[in-house]
């Protein structure tokens, strides 16, 4: 029999508000705290249980096999639903004008409840995930988990994440991606001031060493990292909920997502994926996913760690930098550099179980240059790179047709904002010509848009918002 209380008031004292309507938080609260929930067990007639409701707790038999069968109740505490009410909304921080999340909204004032019992009761399991190819940077498959599983996602990083930026501290903050205020604008800039540093300003020979892991999501030994996980990082967790956070874990990296997942988009662009580019058997992590990201970077820092060592001890005067699976180390001998990637490679396949790419290979002199995340550093400045100018083009074609035609405020927006991201980012390289240049050649889009601060940021004309809405009302509007 289980016993069952009065749920006292929750309190939500100390959790922010920002990132999702406060209404909805609130009436997340309202439902946490007048749940329904019963308790059953057989009474002397075998046909019968007896059920308890909340609020007031008031007792009555119900028969097992009509149409009110009761459910089972596992009383919860209000600090543990509490955690899943800040992890929707860190979830939701980002997704509120996502069709995700408007479809997820209506629901969520009891999903949540029904969420934080079944992964309390360890009956918790991943939805079907939604499967698409991305054609850029290079074609490679992708999948998107349901906002409901997405909570699940942000429950376990809000509680993972200081070990992890904590680990990050210790290798010296030479990994920079998934991490908030770092990102590939600071690890470019990092990069060119390693190279002028270890070059004194280009005075002294200096050789730049850069390398890539071949298809290291799809490769991820996932019993490994698991093991890692739970011996090493989670060591010294001290919250009460460790032995849920062990297990969800283990149910989120465990799942396959291939296997049920809805397809969508291009059928001939998933075609078009390199074999080993596709999720398949039990091991590696879905592209996509919160926990791939933070948990994949999490593994590597375990060859940060080794590299550095090395450095530190063969040569101390040089660098080493990360972001997600390519690594850069510049150094002043040649030989530091090859020596790094024979070890590297030994270390991955060995410790990691994963894979150097043979191909992936830059070894080069400093004074020649280098490519890193859509930059090219030279002695004394940084350039956009091909790859990100022909990204800029592609955004600006697309938000270009849009205007041609005629579209909706919600349309235009979204691919402003996309335009605007890729200014954002060669904003930090000497590309001012190539954005003057390449949003002249535009002629539809300055209907609707104009730019401010020397081509870097693209703005929508008040007046067409306002018109567009005036014609939405118009038709919605009876005569």
């Amino acid at each position: 029999m289980t016993m069952i209380v009065t749920p006292c008031s929750l309190s939500l004292n100390g959790l922010s508000t920002g990132g999702c309507d406060p209404l909805v938080k609130n009436k997340i609260a309202r439902a946490i705290r007048s749940r329904n929930a019963w308790s059953s067990s057989e009474n002397s007639n075998t046909n019968n249980a007896w059920y308890a409701s909340f609020p007031g707790g008031s007792v009555a038999n119900n028969d097992k096999n009509n149409a009110y069968a009761v459910r089972p109740f596992v009383e919860l505490e209000d600090d543990y639903l509490a955690s899943w009410i800040e992890a929707f909304m860190d979830c939701a921080k980002r997704k509120k004008n996502s069709k995700a999340f408007d479809d997820y909204r209506p629901l969520c004032e009891e999903d949540i409840v029904r969420l934080a019992t079944a992964c309390y009761t360890r009956t918790y399991q991943p939805l079907p995930s939604i499967r698409f190819g991305v054609k850029y940077p290079r074609p490679r498959e992708v999948f998107a988990a349901q906002f409901r599983d997405r909570i699940v996602h942000h429950w376990i990083y809000l509680r993972v994440v200081e070990l992890i930026e904590t680990r990050y501290q210790q290798m010296g903050d030479v990994s920079m991606n998934c991490r908030k205020g770092f990102g590939p604008q600071l690890a470019v800039k990092t990069l060119a001031g390693f190279i002028e540093e270890v070059s004194e300003g280009y005075t002294r020979e200096t050789w730049i060493g850069k390398f890539d892991l071949k298809a290291c999501f799809m490769s991820v030994d996932v019993k490994l990292l698991i093991s890692l996980i739970e011996s090493e990082l989670l060591a010294d967790y001290q919250g009460d909920d460790k032995a849920l956070l062990v297990w969800l874990i283990g149910v989120t990296l465990r799942n396959r997502p291939q296997e049920g997942a809805i397809t969508r988009g291009d059928p001939m662009l998933l075609e078009a994926i390199p074999s080993n580019k596709i999720l398949r058997g039990e091991n590696g992590v879905p592209i996509g996913n919160l926990p791939s990201q933070i948990f994949v970077n999490y593994l590597l820092t375990y060859l940060d760690e080794f590299i550095l060592d090395y450095l530190s001890e063969h040569e101390p005067q040089a660098h080493y930098l990360r972001f997600a699976d390519d690594f850069v180390v510049v150094c002043r001998d040649k030989e530091t550099v090859k020596a790094v990637r024979r070890l590297a490679a030994e270390f991955l396949r060995e410790r990691l179980k994963l894979t150097l790419h043979p191909d992936k290979v830059y070894i080069q002199e400093a004074r020649h240059g280098v490519r890193f995340l859509g930059s090219v550093i030279r002695p004394g400045r940084v350039y956009a790179d091909e790859a990100a100018v022909r990204a800029l083009g592609r955004s600006l074609e697309r938000l270009e047709r849009a205007c041609q035609r005629g579209c909706s405020t919600d349309e235009l927006e979204r691919r402003v904002s996309s335009v605007n991201s890729y200014l954002g980012m060669m904003s930090h390289a000497k590309s001012y010509a190539i954005r003057r240049r390449m949003l002249s050649e535009k002629v539809h889009l300055w209907r609707y848009c104009y730019v401010v601060k020397k081509f870097l940021i693209l703005k929508i004309k008040k007046c067409y918002v306002r018109d567009y809405r005036d014609e939405l009302e118009q038709k919605v509007t009876p005569a």
